[in-house]
């Protein structure tokens, strides 16, 4: 869900457009969204991102909350960059049961060469600051750490410093090739050296932190099963921008200006009739097909099920893609890397 793209700081390596417009969804959309997921046997969590969604405000929150519901049924999670968050903040969350995601590239050096304000002073202090409080609440239970090209070289710096706080799940984005990311600066051997420290120092803790991708790796290979990813999942997830549009199940396309974004489209959020009764869009067959190539030329598929769309797009363009930049640095450094120090086979 996009409340607004509106956002307080300028990451270096943010993808979103529209950064700087403070449009936000209406409270029609909002109350077409609550009758929807009423009229569904589904539960329901809706995910507040795209933009800084504590731009909008408790007031802003408190009659959305109404509108869609927050209950048993329908429950809500905030993704933030945690400059925001507040005492008040924090009651309003804990009242309501809002879970929160923050994002922290670990260590002030680290964290402050790219979550920096417009000004570009850095926004470590008050982040660091705010996630000990929430996760002392237990409010945060997912911290997402983006690894650019000056962080490849302080895995274990990172790892220290997540290990101090300890999030109950750590997710590693190694930052993205996109369109609106002018600063991409990484190399394939570079991202395969973080991996491989990450990987030492994580196996040399007897109580290891639960990174996310480390654990998917090992999940797959364990259990001999295929990966699934989410844009190719159509019917479970969907993406709702700040103009009410609804996509298929992928955000960052949701809130991308791809030429190719409007294969995605599902419909005008006001003019749906049920979510389980949307027709597939021609992206996701796309997608599908896309995959199944992926399959057939990559001995990687099962630890990614053939996802990567937006990188595909954004990278070459067109769908008709095995293999990106993300894939390496996601996946496949990744699996060779575990491979090699836990004898993990494909």
């Amino acid at each position: 869900m996009q409340g607004s793209s509106f956002c307080n700081i300028n990451c270096n390596y943010c993808y979103v457009p529209e950064r700087q417009d403070k449009k936000t969804i209406s409270f029609e959309h909002l109350a077409r969204l609550g009758q929807l997921i009423g009229s569904d046997d589904h539960d329901v969590c809706i995910v507040w991102h795209m933009g800084e969604p504590l731009t909008l405000g408790i007031p802003f929150f408190q009659k959305a909350l109404t509108l869609i519901g927050n209950n048993e049924k329908v429950s809500h999670r905030i993704v933030t960059n945690g400059t925001l968050l507040s005492n008040r903040w924090f009651n309003f969350l804990v009242k309501n049961q809002i879970r929160l995601t923050i994002s922290s590239d670990g260590p002030e050096a680290i964290h402050d060469k790219s979550r920096v304000r417009y000004n570009k002073k850095g926004t470590f202090s008050v982040v660091h600051q705010n996630l000990r409080k929430a996760l002392s609440l237990k409010l945060c239970d997912t911290v997402l750490c983006t690894v650019s090209g000056h962080s490849l070289n302080n895995a274990f710096d990172i790892y220290h410093y997540f290990k101090k706080l300890r999030p109950p799940l750590i997710g590693i984005n190694i930052e993205e090739n996109y369109s609106l990311n002018s600063n991409y600066d990484l190399n394939r051997k570079a991202v395969k050296k973080f991996w491989e420290d990450l990987i030492q120092v994580w196996i040399k803790d007897e109580d290891p932190l639960f990174i996310r991708d480390i654990y998917k790796i090992l999940f797959i290979g364990l259990r001999n099963s295929n990966a699934e990813p989410d844009e190719l999942s159509f019917g479970e997830n969907f993406s709702i921008s700040k103009s009410g549009l609804v996509y298929s199940s992928l955000p960052v396309i949701a809130s991308s200006e791809l030429e190719k974004k409007n294969t995605f489209l599902v419909g005008e959020l006001n003019k749906i009739d049920s979510f389980s009764q949307v027709p597939i869009p021609l992206g996701v067959q796309y997608a599908s097909e896309s995959s199944a190539a992926c399959s057939n030329k990559c001995n990687y598929f099962r630890y990614c099920g053939g996802a990567f769309i937006m990188e595909k797009l954004c990278e070459h363009n067109r769908f008709e893609v095995t293999q990106t930049e993300a894939c390496y640095n996601k996946v496949i450094s990744l699996k060779d890397c575990i491979e090699e120090r836990m004898c993990l086979s494909n």
